[in-house]
């Protein structure tokens, strides 16, 4: 008996230890964060470029209304993932960012005024996007598969940055290589709303904005004219293949 105990002990030790936890702390009613805040979070950030946020939490102190407080510590919440994604720190696919209100404390407490990013340290991983481009030859069309948008919009979601800065890299690794990117929408032929241009754009311009040569990128829209399943689709999954944007290899 006194085995197993030692054993869930040390799983359980070896739990904790895995998840970690860092705590921002903001000013009495500020969703942001003062210079000196600021200036902290980014020297964590840069110290921890290789780890997976899991949850982002916001917290109020007890000053105030409570839908007020509320309302404030999804604010600083939100804020604190943006920062992360703009920095280059993983957010899990299924990361929780919420708010979660007053911490029940009735006064001003410097500690309450809060957000807790819990993390997972992780070993460094190998990009599937470079792999498959190792095996590419021109002409190959490959799909930004962990890439999303905001609905009806060009705008990439947060969860997208990872992918995009990988994309990055591989540019600079590889300097001969050049890309056409390529949108593609689902459930109608035409693109009246000019999604597929949108998106392949955003692409592009976080490429070029990174310091990418525009000489080796471009960008077009194929609307719904190249689906991989018949329009319309009889399923979400082949709406969801034929919502894509792809890169085709111009030169490597």
């Amino acid at each position: 008996m006194k085995k197993y105990l030692l054993l869930f002990s040390f799983l359980l030790a070896a739990s904790s230890y895995a998840q970690e936890q860092y705590a921002v702390y903001f000013d009495t009613g500020k969703d942001t964060l003062n210079k000196v805040f600021s200036a902290e979070f980014k020297n964590w950030m840069d110290w921890h470029k290789s780890v997976s946020v899991i949850k982002v939490q916001g917290y109020a102190d007890g000053v105030g209304k409570t839908d007020a407080n509320s309302s404030l510590s999804v604010r600083r919440a939100n804020y604190i993932a943006q920062l992360l994604t703009d920095n280059d720190v993983e957010l899990d696919e299924k990361a929780e960012v919420k708010g979660l209100g007053e911490t029940g404390k009735d006064r001003d407490d410097a500690q309450s005024r809060k957000v807790i990013i819990y993390f997972n340290k992780q070993k460094p991983k190998v990009n599937p996007l470079a792999k498959q481009l190792k095996k590419a030859k021109v002409g190959s069309k490959i799909p930004l598969s962990k890439l999303a948008f905001e609905r009806n919009s060009g705008k990439a979601l947060p969860g997208s940055v990872t992918m995009l800065n990988g994309l990055v890299k591989i540019m600079e690794d590889n300097p001969n290589l050049k890309i056409d990117i390529q949108g593609h929408i689902c459930c109608n032929i035409e693109d009246t709303k000019n999604l597929g241009l949108l998106r392949a754009k955003t692409v592009y311009q976080h490429l070029i904005n990174a310091g990418i040569d525009k000489s080796r990128v471009s960008f077009q829209s194929f609307g719904g004219t190249r689906p991989i399943y018949p329009i319309p689709e009889t399923n979400a999954l082949q709406a969801e293949a034929n919502r894509r944007v792809e890169i085709e290899i111009i030169s490597n």
